[in-house]
């Protein structure tokens, strides 16, 4: 037998897509045996490269968390087994499925996993086959293969189980826009709804949460729809699991924000501040849980806060998990805005920049500029910039100090523009946090549109400059026209 290596298979295989809509055999397969079209992540269109694969495959980044447990496990644990394959690391490879078949033998009692065994081994299945056959062991690999039921006669709630998994897992690792796995889990949804709530609300929490994503990811950030609340709510009901609970109380936080009568964003609010608290008295050990419900807590209206409360999900958070950058800020945000305790707010917000979160430097300037005038940030910009090259918020930052410290437009310009070519029309310039403005200078009290400051800036600054430095400022002011 010929020498097989991983890319002659994945020839061999290109024919298995899931997204071949043909329901026919392929004759004389790689393995000598008929194949039915297989699901798994050797057959997904969507590959990640290598750089990716080893990113995904460290120690550091095989943890599962969420809701349900098992069934987040399962679909990661099985992408895990596939990376590792693909790097060469055979023996993790199997560490990984071995863990998955482990998975279905414990649950196959559970109602969760009853009705979608036969989906779960297809895939499992159909990945072993791949790497047995990457192992050159063909006689394991018909072995495994004769083990799959053929996606044409698995019935609807394995089929969708099969979609489900598919889009859990570009999910969590990005393989595809989030508008495609969003359809995916809808096709899922309208072939298995569940009516028995065997899936434990699974489906529902996902779409609901990429709805909210999708939402969020436009700077004209819009209120929630009531198909986002119709699906969080439906999983709540299903199963109440805390991290269901306390996104149904953003999506609900937000929605009080817009337009509604006193009374009725009051109800909102304090229906989000109850399913808070319920969430974090079913699950008061997970830090991811703890964030997001100290979080919410604390920017609740101020009549319907819990601020103790608040800090002490995010404390407990920060023990459970001392290096999470996201509960670190949040820690910050909440010693400066409600404790008013300047020292303690900074040294949090020094802490998540030393765990990775770039952004909070922002604050951490901004606080250390507040208690001196004379804090001269650039340095320490430009550190952070070598580090994190990607954000633009640390370029719009100097280009603020440069504008209203220092006067100096040009200077402020170049690194406008700098923030431009990273992230032209984001989040990061359209709603930047003001670092060196005043709190009612440029219309917001809190975020400004760069955009709008740099234009405004360069039409007050034009006179006094020399035509060469006026014809580049008019670059930057056609720009700012395209965005603010």
């Amino acid at each position: 037998m010929a020498k097989v290596t991983a890319d002659t298979v994945e020839l061999d295989f290109s024919k298995l897509s899931m997204h071949d809509k043909k329901r026919d055999v392929i004759n004389h397969g790689p393995l000598k045996e008929i194949f039915y079209l297989v699901q798994c992540p050797y057959t997904w269109p969507e590959q990640m490269s290598h750089e990716k694969l080893e990113e995904m495959t460290s120690d550091k980044c095989n943890l599962v968390v969420g809701d349900p447990k098992e069934w987040n496990q399962f679909c990661l644990h099985i992408y895990y087994a596939y990376g590792h394959a693909k790097l060469g690391n055979m023996d993790r490879a199997f560490d990984f499925s071995k863990m998955c078949e482990d998975l279905i033998r414990k649950s196959s009692e559970d109602d969760f996993f009853k009705e979608i065994y036969k989906a779960m081994t297809h895939c499992l299945y159909s990945l072993l086959a791949h790497m047995y056959f990457i192992k050159c062991d063909p006689e394991k690999a018909d072995q495994m293969i004769s083990k799959v039921t053929p996606v044409q006669d698995l019935d609807p709630a394995c089929q969708a189980a099969l979609k489900a998994i598919y889009a859990t897992v570009s999910h969590e690792f990005g393989l595809r826009p989030k508008e495609d796995y969003l359809k995916t889990f809808k096709e899922a949804i309208d072939l298995d709804p569940d009516e028995k709530g065997y899936r434990r609300g699974a489906w529902y929490y996902s779409v609901g949460k990429l709805i909210g994503q999708l939402r969020r990811r436009d700077y004209r950030t819009k209120p929630p729809s009531a198909e986002e609340l119709e699906y969080l709510t439906r999983a709540t009901k299903i199963n109440p699991f805390p991290v269901f609970l306390a996104t149904l109380a953003e999506a609900k936080r937000e929605l009080a924000r817009y337009g509604f009568n006193t009374a009725t964003s009051h109800t909102l609010n304090m229906e989000a501040k109850k399913l808070f608290i319920e969430a974090y008295k079913k699950d008061s050990v997970n830090a991811s849980t703890l964030r997001r419900c100290g979080k919410g807590l604390m920017s609740l209206p101020r009549e319907c806060q819990d601020i103790p409360l608040a800090k002490e999900c995010l404390e407990k958070a920060i023990k459970l998990d001392p290096g999470n950058s996201p509960s670190l800020y949040s820690l910050g945000n909440l010693e400066e805005r409600y404790n008013g305790n300047i020292k303690k707010a900074i040294e949090y917000y020094q802490l998540a920049v030393e765990n990775g979160n770039a952004v909070a430097a922002i604050s951490e300037i901004r606080l250390r500029f507040k208690q001196n005038r004379q804090y001269y940030p650039i340095d320490y910009c430009d550190k952070l910039i070598t580090e994190y090259p990607e954000v633009p918020s640390l370029h719009v930052a100097k280009m603020e100090y440069y504008l209203f410290v220092k006067n100096d437009i040009l200077s402020a310009a170049k690194e406008f523009e700098k923030a431009h070519v990273l992230s032209p029309g984001s989040d990061s310039l359209k709603k930047h946090w003001k670092v060196f403005l005043p709190k009612q200078a440029e219309g917001g009290k809190f975020s400004v549109d760069a955009y709008m400051v740099m234009r405004n800036a360069i039409r007050r600054a034009k006179p006094t400059l020399s035509a060469e430095d006026k014809l580049y400022l008019d670059g930057m002011v056609k720009i700012c026209a395209t965005h603010a």
